[in-house]
């Protein structure tokens, strides 16, 4: 009989415990959660080439170049423009008798003319010299006012002319600068 009362008891306790942990439920899941991060890309026309070259310039002697600079990064950015000597020729010395201007023109125009100004109209300082421009951009790289989306590939065009100043003292100086276009994630 006691074999029976302790069967009973536990047998008891199963029914309990089991209709006591009995319960409705459901679930979903939200499965292959995906991460990627965008890009930052900024090229030139000009990659890893100088716009100039020039040598045995005379007073009065002027010149200019166009680059064409292509945002194709997939996250917003803002493109800024910085300046240095470069390091084989710190001294730069004609520097101060350039003058100098950097300008948006139209990309889509045929030739590199001044014509075809666009956007805030000069970078940096409007009619400077090549010294005082390398100077200002080595500080405090110029906001160009250019903020891709990066939505799609976005090309800007950015003229550079030079003159050289009618001044006996740039005779047999020299400059060497390097530009640096920086895209940045906003």
């Amino acid at each position: 009989m006691v074999a029976a009362l302790i069967s009973g008891l536990l047998i008891g306790s199963l029914f309990i415990w089991h209709t006591s942990s009995a319960a409705f439920t459901g679930s979903t899941q939200n499965g292959a959660n995906g991460f990627s991060a965008g890009k930052v890309t900024i090229t030139s026309n000009l990659a890893a080439s100088a716009m100039f070259a020039v040598t045995n310039l005379a007073p009065g002697a002027s010149g200019s170049q166009c680059i064409d600079l292509t945002y194709s990064g997939t996250v917003p950015a803002v493109v800024r423009l910085s300046a240095a000597y470069n390091s084989s020729n710190p001294q730069s010395t004609l520097a101060p008798y350039l003058d100098f201007t950097i300008q948006e023109v139209d990309p889509t125009a045929a030739a590199c003319t001044i014509a075809g100004a666009v956007g805030a109209g000069y970078i940096a300082a409007a009619h400077t010299t090549l010294k005082t421009m390398v100077d200002t951009l080595k500080v405090t790289p110029a906001d160009l006012g250019w903020t891709p989306t990066g939505s799609a590939a976005e090309t800007k065009r950015y003229r550079f002319v030079y003159t050289l100043e009618d001044n006996n003292a740039a005779q047999t100086q020299a400059a060497t600068v390097d530009f640096t276009w920086t895209a940045a994630s906003r």
